[in-house]
């Protein structure tokens, strides 16, 4: 038997690439370390050279995974992360190889688009995992999804990302105005970049002049263009940071009064700078794209083919009247704080969950 505090390794990609999934995979080893023995099996992009990336990672992973089962003769639960599309294979790979290993599995959901369609690759990594696997889902939509879709014995365990996202320490004044409007992430046409420079524009013909603060990579020569059009048209008040992390992060979202996370991906799950943004008060409205609708009041969600109309309408009525703005920024709060309290809950729900998958 092992020790009383119970182990975890785990075999998964920490950053760089500094991504919403590695964030969560570096600060769920954090946060897993306080109260059980974790062993990381770390594979990262030190190099920063996209070619062939896809095919040396999962290759690492299972020499990581390799070494994982058999540098210890105790068969601690593995911790891996299933991947999306043709990277899917490689995850089967993985859990081919615990399974034959005998080892308990953990399998962490950070992808939509599978919960949503089913691929071949992904059917044949439920069908091969071994019975007792657990699966962290972000969200009750996501586990409900799992289930109807590769079978209902399928067992689950809810873990929002909220239990990752620090308080602030810098929260605003309800009394605040909005005055700015921010987007971040990778700046792409499915991520949503062009809905917020339409969303902007369609303000400003409505008379209402707010800055527009811009802030991520961008790697599209078009996109690039189109935002650069944009922020000619108004230097004085609109402006492009490039990607931010740390203190520039956190300044950001100082300098920002809502954000607009106007998501087509359809990899979306439960982005964490909804989170990172909820945790200071500023409100977010964005598409109901994979597990959003659970992070955020159901009246800032919206479809995305009328996500311009829609966004245009809440940020006109808040610029309009202050106090509804300041209830907003009020709500944004709660709603963090309700999914921190939930999310600390289900945390402590996996660590009983590991330690007894240790006896």
């Amino acid at each position: 038997m092992m020790g009383a505090r119970g182990m975890l390794k785990i075999v998964a990609v920490f950053p760089p690439p500094t991504t919403g999934m590695t964030h969560v995979t570096k600060a769920i080893a954090e946060r897993l370390s306080e109260t059980i023995d974790v062993r990381r099996f770390v594979v990262s992009k030190t190099d920063g050279k996209a070619r062939f990336w896809s095919f040396r990672k999962h290759l690492a992973l299972v020499r990581q995974l390799t070494r994982a089962i058999f540098s210890d003769p105790q068969k601690a639960p593995v911790y891996i992360v299933l991947d999306a599309g043709q990277g899917a294979w490689g995850s089967l790979v993985l859990v081919l190889l615990a399974k034959l290993s005998g080892v308990p599995l953990i399998i962490h959901h950070h992808v939509f688009s599978y919960v949503e369609a089913p691929t071949l690759a992904t059917r044949s990594v439920f069908a091969v995992a071994p019975a007792n696997t657990l699966h962290i889902t972000l969200c009750p939509c996501m586990a409900d999804k799992l289930k109807r879709l590769y079978g209902d014995s399928v067992r689950t365990s809810v873990l929002s990302n909220a239990a990752f996202i620090a308080p602030s320490e810098a929260r605003r004044s309800p009394a605040r105005a909005l005055n700015s409007v921010g987007f971040l992430g990778n700046i792409t046409r499915e991520k949503g970049i062009l809905l917020f420079l339409e969303t902007m524009r369609v303000l400003e013909d409505r008379d209402i002049t707010l800055s527009a603060i811009i802030a991520g990579p961008i790697s599209d020569v078009e996109i690039r263009s189109e935002v650069d059009a944009f922020i000619a048209e108004a230097p004085e008040r609109r402006s492009y940071r490039g990607p931010v992390y740390g203190e520039d992060k956190a300044a950001f979202y100082q300098d920002i009064d809502a954000l607009l996370f106007p998501s087509q991906y359809r990899n979306e799950a439960q982005p964490v700078t909804i989170y990172e943004a909820l945790a200071v008060g500023c409100p977010v409205l964005a598409t109901d794209r994979g597990c959003i609708p659970d992070q955020l009041p159901s009246e800032w969600v919206f479809d995305q083919e009328c996500f311009v109309a829609s966004a245009g309408i809440a940020i006109s009525g808040w610029v309009r009247r202050h106090e509804n703005f300041g209830q907003a920024t009020r709500l944004a709060e709660q709603f963090y704080s309700d999914a921190c309290r939930e999310a600390s809950r289900s945390l402590a729900s996996l660590v009983s969950v590991i330690k007894k998958a240790n006896k």
